[in-house]
């Protein structure tokens, strides 16, 4: 999953093939409601993956965390609830650190039911 500036982009890699959404978006808030939206349909695929890579194309700027609540960074998450490795760019870390802050105690453990490692890339 892929935020550039104006577009993103997730892509599915399976054995030998890819498939890619794209959802062309004009501000930040609406690319993260659509891929929470896009996430949250009817992909049943999704609770199956194992590793999830999150990342932004360019350094993301601090008016960007303006037009997108806590909650709709944990509803891209909600589908993957067989993700035991997730992959974060170093400038969503602190967007889904805020979100997870939010959660009471065990309420955490029930986005990401079996998460075993959290990188952030940037920081390897």
């Amino acid at each position: 999953m892929t935020f550039w500036d104006t577009s993103i982009e997730f892509e599915l890699e399976l054995k030998l093939r890819s498939l890619i959404f794209g959802i062309i978006c004009g501000g930040f808030g609406q690319q993260v409601s659509s891929m929470a939206r896009l996430c949250g349909s009817s992909l049943p695929l999704l609770s199956a993956l194992k590793c999830l890579d999150i990342r932004e194309a360019f350094p993301l700027v601090l008016h960007w965390q303006f037009g997108v609540e806590n909650t709709q960074w944990l509803d891209i998450l909600h589908p993957f609830t067989g993700l035991t490795d997730l992959r974060l760019g170093k400038g969503l870390v602190q967007y889904y650190a805020l979100a997870l802050r939010e959660l009471a105690g065990e309420r955490v453990t029930e986005v990401l039911p079996a998460l075993q490692n959290l990188f952030v890339q940037g920081l390897e």
